[in-house]
């Protein structure tokens, strides 16, 4: 099952944004951890920061990883933390492998726009 934990990050002013980003982009992380495929450093347009762990594994758990609670630790200093574990509840659509059913292509997805 698949499952994603977030770390979001509110820094508390923009120079601890610029502080987070340079953080993750020197992180190294412990022995790969079972399970964990990607972690993501995500960013919107204002000042917010996201950190992603993207977890499979073949047991559903919604417990933090003790590697979230380590990053959520470390960049708190940054920011305020809200630290979430997503599980799937529900696909719509979940392969785009045959682009022309509709079952596997979503209708926004014609012509790059939603319609």
């Amino acid at each position: 099952m698949d499952r994603i934990e977030t770390i979001q990050v509110r820094p508390f002013r923009p120079s601890n944004r610029e502080e987070a980003i340079a953080a993750f982009g020197r992180l190294s992380l412990p022995e790969p951890s079972e399970g964990l495929r990607r972690v993501l450093l995500l960013q919107d347009t204002i000042l917010d920061l996201c950190i992603v762990l993207n977890w499979r594994s073949d047991v559903l758990t919604v417990e933090k990883s003790p590697l979230g609670i380590q990053l959520a630790s470390a960049f708190a200093e940054f920011g305020r933390i809200d630290h979430t574990v997503w599980s799937n509840a529900q696909t719509i659509y979940h392969s785009y492998a045959n682009p022309g059913t509709p079952e596997t292509h979503p209708p926004f997805a014609r012509g790059g726009e939603i319609k």
